[in-house]
C-alpha cells in the first residue's frame, strides 16, 4: 500500500526544533533491540532515533507518548489511507506532555 496526502502536512506547534541541536542519547539497534554499547547519537541522528522509538512505543497510562497503536494495519486502500492521516496527524500534534521518569501524577496504590 502507498499513501499520498491530498494536502502537506504541517506541524503548527511552536517553538520549532533545531534538530541540530537534538541532545546525545545512547545508541539504539532497533534490528535486534539492544542499545550499542560505548556508542551515542545526537543532533538529526538522535531525533530520528526518538522519532522511531515514539513509533514504536505503546501508549499507557506511564508512557504517554507512544504512537505504535497507530501505525496503519488495513489492506484497503480506503482505510489505510485514513490510517496514515491519522496517523500523520498525531506526529505533528504530538507533544511529550510530562516527564516520563516522574511518577508523580500517578497512584499505584489503588484498593480493590
Amino acid at each position: 500500500m502507498e499513501w499520498k496526502p491530498k494536502t502537506s502536512i504541517h506541524s503548527t506547534l511552536k517553538p520549532r526544533l533545531n534538530v541540530n541541536d537534538y541532545k546525545k542519547d545512547f545508541k539504539m539497534d532497533f534490528i535486534n533491540g539492544d542499545l550499542v554499547p560505548n556508542e551515542t547519537v545526537s543532533g538529526l541522528d538522535a531525533f530520528i532515533q526518538k522519532f522511531i522509538k515514539v513509533l514504536l512505543t505503546n501508549k499507557t497510562p506511564i508512557i504517554n507518548y507512544g504512537l505504535l497503536e497507530l501505525l496503519p494495519k488495513s489492506n484497503d486502500q480506503a482505510n489505510f489511507d485514513k490510517e496514515c492521516e491519522n496517523l500523520s496527524s498525531a506526529i505533528v500534534t504530538h507533544t511529550k506532555k510530562k516527564n516520563i521518569n516522574s511518577f508523580k501524577h500517578y497512584n499505584f496504590y489503588t484498593k480493590v
